[in-house]
C-alpha cells in the first residue's frame, strides 16, 4: 500500500495496463513486490508505449495545497533464468505534458544487484495546484517465463505548497443533502481556496435521476462567487406534484479542471 508523509497529500496506485504485476518469487527480501515477467513485455520503448505497458501511481493534494517534486526514485533487479537476456528497462512519464515525455529513465543489467533510478523533477513539478499521475513503463530483450524485473521502494520526494499565485481551486460540497417534496430544499456549497479578490463564476454541469426544471427549480449551470467571498451556495428546490416517486438525485459536476472536489450529490 502506498505510504505518504504529509497529511496534505494522498497517495493511490492504478492498475496495471498491458502488462502484469505479481509477486517475484525471487529469494530475495522482502520477498513482496511489483514484479513484471518477461513473457507480457515488449523489446523496445516504442511498443511499450504503443502497447500501453506501464503501471501508475497518483499524488494528490488537498484542497487549498499545491505540490512541489523534487526527485523521483525507484529500486529494480532484473533477473534472467532461463534465457540469455541482457537488459531490462524502465522509463517514467506523467500527466504534465499528457505522457509524451520521460522525466526518469533507467537500464537494469541482470550482471548487477538492486539499482536505484534517481531523477532530478525540475521546473514543472513546481507548485502544481492539482494531482500529478506518474506512469513507470517497462520493457526487455527476452520473452520468456522465468525472466523478469522486479520493482521495489518508489518515492516521490518533494513538499507541499500554498497555491501559485492568482491561482483559484474550487470544491463543491453538498450541505443540505435532503432535499424533499413539498417545500424542503437542498443546497450545494461551492467554496474557493485561493485568490479571492475578484468575483469568481463557476460553471457546473446537471446529472442525477432527479429532472432539472421539472422535479426542481431550474438550476442555470453556474454560480457566481462575490469578490472577497470564499463560498457560494445553490439552492435545490423541489417542485411539488401530484405524482408519487421514488428517492431522486441530483448531481452536480464542476466544469473546467478547477478543483479538487468536483462532484456532489443531493
Amino acid at each position: 500500500a502506498p505510504q505518504v508523509y504529509s497529511t496534505n497529500v494522498s497517495a493511490t496506485v492504478l492498475g496495471p495496463v498491458g502488462i502484469t504485476l505479481g509477486n517475484s518469487g525471487m529469494t530475495v527480501s522482502p520477498p513482496n513486490a511489483g514484479y513484471i515477467n518477461s513473457t507480457v513485455t515488449t523489446s523496445n520503448q516504442t511498443d511499450a508505449i504503443a502497447n500501453d505497458d506501464h503501471f501508475a501511481f497518483t499524488l494528490t493534494p488537498t484542497i487549498g495545497h499545491s505540490l512541489t517534486l523534487t526527485n523521483l526514485e525507484l529500486s529494480a533487479v532484473y533477473s534472467v533464468t532461463a534465457s540469455s537476456g541482457v537488459k531490462a528497462s524502465l522509463f517514467v512519464r506523467s500527466s504534465l505534458d499528457n505522457y509524451a515525455s520521460d522525466v526518469a529513465s533507467n537500464s537494469y543489467s541482470c550482471l548487477n544487484p538492486y539499482t536505484v533510478m534517481s531523477s532530478f523533477l525540475v521546473a514543472p513539478f513546481t507548485r502544481v495546484p492539482r494531482n500529478i499521475t506518474f506512469r513507470v513503463y517497462a520493457f526487455d530483450d527476452t520473452d520468456t517465463a522465468g525472466d523478469g524485473l522486479r520493482i521495489d521502494d518508489i518515492f516521490v520526494r518533494g513538499s507541499i505548497d500554498s497555491l501559485p499565485p492568482g491561482f483559484q481551486q474550487v470544491n463543491i460540497v453538498a450541505t443540505g443533502p435532503n432535499a424533499a417534496e413539498p417545500s424542503t430544499p437542498g443546497e450545494f456549497t461551492v467554496t474557493r481556496f485561493g485568490d479571492t479578490t475578484a468575483p469568481f463564476t463557476v460553471n457546473y454541469s446537471i446529472g442525477g435521476t432527479a429532472v432539472n426544471g421539472v422535479d426542481y427549480v431550474t438550476l442555470p449551470g453556474q454560480v457566481t462567487i462575490g469578490a472577497g467571498q470564499s463560498t457560494a451556495t445553490i439552492a435545490v428546490t423541489p417542485i411539488d406534484d401530484v405524482f408519487s416517486e421514488g428517492i431522486e438525485t441530483v448531481i452536480l459536476t464542476l466544469l473546467g479542471r478547477i478543483g479538487i472536489v468536483t462532484s456532489a450529490m443531493l
